[in-house]
């Protein structure tokens, strides 16, 4: 299954080959206020955590379960069917956990940097569509589907250089 040309030295893989810890989030009911942030959908926003309009936990179990760790990717598998599927890189700016509209991935053998921003491209946003399970008003991508997606892979040091120039042009 190769959606494209690739450079010979690039691979294609499934994101479930190269991430460990796919899990879903925490179905408890949040607070106002609390130990630890709880994110949820909104908070993803353009391929980062949006720290505002934070609910809360204080479930140590919970918070023992859900926590992130740096460069954790959050996918939200249950949206809209022109949000479905947005991702968002944690990078510890604060402890917190995540909602069960969520799910984790830890990124293994490929740089979490440049994962996220594959996923923000026109190619992943197709396979978005492609996959999705609409009902009223909802849309979804379970945890398979999401396994299933073909990313392209370069060698690591292409894929820091990739990044390293995409973060110096996107702010322009």
């Amino acid at each position: 299954e190769k959606p494209f040309d690739i450079p010979e030295s690039w691979e294609w893989v499934r994101v479930g080959d190269v991430c460990t810890n796919i899990q879903y989030g925490s179905s408890k009911k949040s607070a106002p206020t609390g130990a630890v942030p709880v994110l949820r959908m909104g908070n993803i926003q353009n391929g980062r955590i949006d720290y505002n309009k934070l609910v809360f936990t204080s479930d140590e179990d919970e918070i023992r379960k859900y926590s992130l760790e740096v460069d954790d990717l959050l996918f939200n598998r249950t949206n809209s069917k022109e949000l479905v599927g947005k991702v968002a890189l944690y990078k510890g700016e604060r402890p917190a956990i995540y909602a069960g509209y969520l799910v984790r991935l830890t990124p293994v053998n490929i740089s979490a940097d440049y994962l996220n921003y594959v996923m923000q491209s026109q190619y992943y946003w197709g396979y978005c569509q492609s996959v999705r399970s609409d009902a009223i008003g909802q849309s979804n991508i379970n945890a398979e589907k999401l396994k299933r997606f073909v990313v392209p892979l370069p060698p690591l040091a292409e894929q820091k250089r990739i990044v390293a120039k995409l973060e110096e042009l996107l702010p322009l």
